[in-house]
């Protein structure tokens, strides 16, 4: 059987206080399988050692230069590295 599909989390605490995030970047989408969960990240920067915490699969989208970042790695874990890809 395959995996379940994504589902939006309903939370009491915000994500970005829960993971550390600057208090300037907004959580638009948290979402969670059996396995893993990802955010989609607004934030006016690129993601740096501010995001270290942010699950592998999460994508922030900066603001200040129209660039948007993926953290690659094994779903479910937080260890991958950010790349970076220019919206067109």
């Amino acid at each position: 059987m395959g995996k379940t599909m994504c589902t939006p989390v309903v939370e009491t605490q915000d994500p970005a206080t829960f993971y550390g995030y600057p208090a300037t970047a907004t959580v638009l989408l948290k979402t969670q399988n059996d396995v893993g969960q990802w955010h989609v990240i607004i934030y006016a920067g690129a993601p740096a050692s501010l995001f270290d915490n942010a699950p592998n699969g999460s994508m922030l989208i900066n603001t200040t230069d129209s660039k948007f970042h993926v953290k690659i790695g094994a779903f479910g874990a937080a260890d991958g590295t950010w790349t970076e890809e220019q919206l067109s």
